[in-house]
């Protein structure tokens, strides 16, 4: 941090006040990355900020004339109240760099001697908790608030030494060669992202976890949970006694797991092995007058902009006609829609996660839309 603020800090007395608080009364990282922001960039911040800034150096001058006596607490209290820059901001539209993820990732690389591919792994498990197991994901909220203690509250030694401790423990789950280790099935990994209903979540995750359904029969039930328009009441009708099986049983009863777990398979070999012979004759599927699949057309088009034109076209297509399409090309389509559903709009990185998998699921149906068509007669 000293180094940073004197190739940084142009302005001498500036400088010498960072390094101070830095060194001798011993401010916290994030406190001192943020005076030196405004320092740095003074037409940002509104006269406030100015006048907190103002009162440091103040304090400053008093503390080399040794007229403060509790200096400490003095300073902290002050620069407190940088913690949160966005108060102070004239343009409130204007984004303040992420100084901890900066700070972690160089921390990490020169203390630990981390690499990018741990970089990553980090990331993913912050961005798609959803796709790891538990442990991974406790490992990288030690690592993360073993950070916070050090960058927020006591940046010293004896912190940094937690961090350094924290991840070189956790260092294998941060290698990609272990990837596959710590992430859930890709069928887990679908329901968790698909379903909000918190029965129908923790019934496919048992049917596939506990009872050992296959990825094939999975898909055919979350087909038809996905569409129960397309099919005959009885096999809907399947869905919801199981799901009111699942909801009676008694799990500390082994007797009432033991009949749950009976029960469902027998649902399982009746319907969900060939569910296509209980689909609707009439049963076309008309998403093109679905708004959902209006909207994410318009986004591809608008904000997805490696996605081709023509890719766009044949799923604009294929959502058309999608009654042509075999049950693979309607999985994908059904994809399309839940990671839409599913996104929070509020939310910068889920957005750009949505980009990223639209584009992945339009480029996949271009590739392989006339492997999903039907058979002609």
């Amino acid at each position: 941090m000293l180094t940073r603020i004197s190739n940084e800090v142009q302005d001498r007395t500036s400088s010498e006040l960072l390094i101070c608080m830095s060194r001798i009364i011993e401010v916290p990282n994030a406190l001192i990355n943020n005076i030196m922001y405004v320092i740095n960039n003074p037409d940002l911040f509104n006269e406030e900020a100015k006048e907190i800034l103002d009162e440091l150096k103040d304090l400053y001058n008093s503390f080399k004339k040794r007229q403060v006596p509790d200096c400490k607490r003095a300073f902290n209290d002050i620069a407190t109240k940088f913690r949160d820059l966005n108060q102070y901001l004239i343009d409130p539209q204007h984004k303040i760099p992420d100084f901890s993820t900066d700070e972690f990732y160089k921390f990490l690389s020169t203390e630990c001697g981390a690499t990018d591919e741990n970089f990553k792994s980090i990331e993913y498990v912050i961005e798609t908790p959803d796709v790891y197991i538990d442990e991974m994901k406790q490992a990288v909220k030690e690592v993360t608030e073993a950070w916070d203690r050090y960058y927020y509250y006591k940046s010293d030694d004896a912190h940094a030494k937690i961090v350094k401790k924290m991840f070189m423990q956790h260092l294998p789950k941060f290698n990609i060669e272990n990837y596959e280790q710590y992430t859930l099935p890709g069928v887990i990994i679908n329901i968790n992202r698909q379903y909000q209903d918190r029965t129908t979540r923790d019934l496919l995750t048992y049917l596939y976890s506990e009872c050992g359904v296959s990825d094939e029969v999975m898909n055919n039930i979350m087909r038809v949970i996905d569409y129960t328009e397309g099919y005959i009441p009885e096999i809907v009708n399947a869905i919801d006694e199981m799901k009111h099986a699942w909801e009676s049983t008694d799990f500390n009863n082994p007797n009432q797991v033991d009949r749950l777990k009976q029960s469902l398979m027998n649902y399982v070999a009746t319907y969900f092995k060939d569910p296509y012979s209980y689909l609707l004759a009439q049963a076309i599927i008309t998403r093109a007058q679905h708004p959902t699949y209006r909207k994410i057309l318009e986004f591809l088009s608008s904000e997805c902009r490696d996605t081709p034109d023509e890719a766009i076209q044949k799923l604009k297509w294929g959502i058309e006609n999608s009654y042509a399409y075999k049950p693979e090309g309607l999985q994908l389509l059904n994809k399309l829609k839940h990671v839409w559903e599913s996104t929070d709009f509020n939310d910068p990185k889920r957005v750009d996660r949505l980009k990223r998998k639209l584009s992945e699921y339009a480029d996949e149906f271009f590739t392989d839309s006339d492997s999903y068509l039907q058979p002609q007669e």
